[in-house]
């Protein structure tokens, strides 16, 4: 990995507004969702996230995640296996699949606190 790649795992409003924010930072971002299509009325904002840089893919889920220090490894439900610097989980129902427990899985919500993200991000060598 060249640059800090992070995956997203959630397509609602905190999903995305995640992936806007790092992705205008320079980060390298994917952004799965579980649902089969993003929904008409988010077109225009998918477009502008895939203008940003982001890799934004449905009817992908998160199966499980593997911590190897400097990386993590994250499986996905059509067997393909990613590595990424971080894995940020915002959808409720891939938060209580995954059960890794590692300053690289970072699980947040859209009740959570905002600075949350950004120092569990410092804390692995993320923000710049």
């Amino acid at each position: 990995m060249t640059e800090s790649s992070i995956l997203i795992v959630g397509g609602g409003i905190t999903g995305r507004t995640t992936a806007r924010n790092l992705a205008a930072r320079g980060l390298d971002v994917s952004l799965i969702d579980a649902e089969p299509a993003v929904p008409e009325s988010l077109a225009a904002e998918v477009t502008e996230l895939r203008a940003l840089g982001v890799e934004v893919r449905s009817a992908v889920a998160l199966v499980g995640v593997i911590d190897l220090g400097s990386h993590v490894e994250a499986e996905l439900v059509d067997g393909r296996v990613e590595n990424h610097d971080a894995v940020i989980v915002t959808d409720p129902d891939a938060n209580s699949q995954v059960t890794t427990e590692s300053p690289r899985v970072i699980r947040i919500d859209a009740d959570g606190d905002p600075d949350r993200l950004s120092t569990a991000l410092r804390d692995i060598g993320l923000m710049l």
